[in-house]
């Protein structure tokens, strides 16, 4: 909505704020996962404080924004919010490719070199288990 009342709303934005829409973000990331690092946090809770810490509140600053000031200064109030949004999607969208690149790589090296290994440690457990890919397994037709 605000595109539609400020049209103009990013014609003359300098370069330093440019560069610090794009880097608070990233700060907010590696602080965010620096921080359940220092906690000892598992991996998984440290990506979500990390996401957590970096892209919230963006929303809630649109709309503190749009309430608390003048109409004569919301298209000043709004440029930082706004840009930041877009980074951070754009950091957010880069971020997830960049470790979706490095998990298919893992992947990939690992299938390559250990795959048959491990499946065939796990078809042992899953057997040890009495599980039905034992092909000895007969299972008993009196437990139902």
């Amino acid at each position: 909505m605000e595109f539609f009342i400020f049209p103009n709303i990013f014609v003359a934005v300098p370069w330093q704020l440019y560069f610090a829409v794009v880097l608070l973000p990233c700060l907010g990331f590696s602080l965010g996962y620096t921080s359940g690092w220092v906690c000892r946090q598992k991996p998984q809770v440290r990506r979500t404080i990390s996401i957590e810490s970096g892209v919230q509140n963006v929303g809630t600053a649109l709309t503190v924004a749009s309430l608390s000031f003048p109409f004569e200064n919301l298209e000043k109030v709004l440029l930082f919010p706004w840009l930041y949004a877009f980074s951070m999607t754009g950091v957010c969208i880069v971020i997830s490719a960049l470790y979706q690149l490095y998990v298919r790589q893992c992947n990939m090296s690992k299938s390559v070199e250990t795959l048959p290994v491990e499946r065939e440690v796990s078809a042992v457990r899953y057997a040890e288990e009495g599980g039905k890919s034992n092909s000895a397994y007969v299972g008993d037709s009196t437990k139902m």
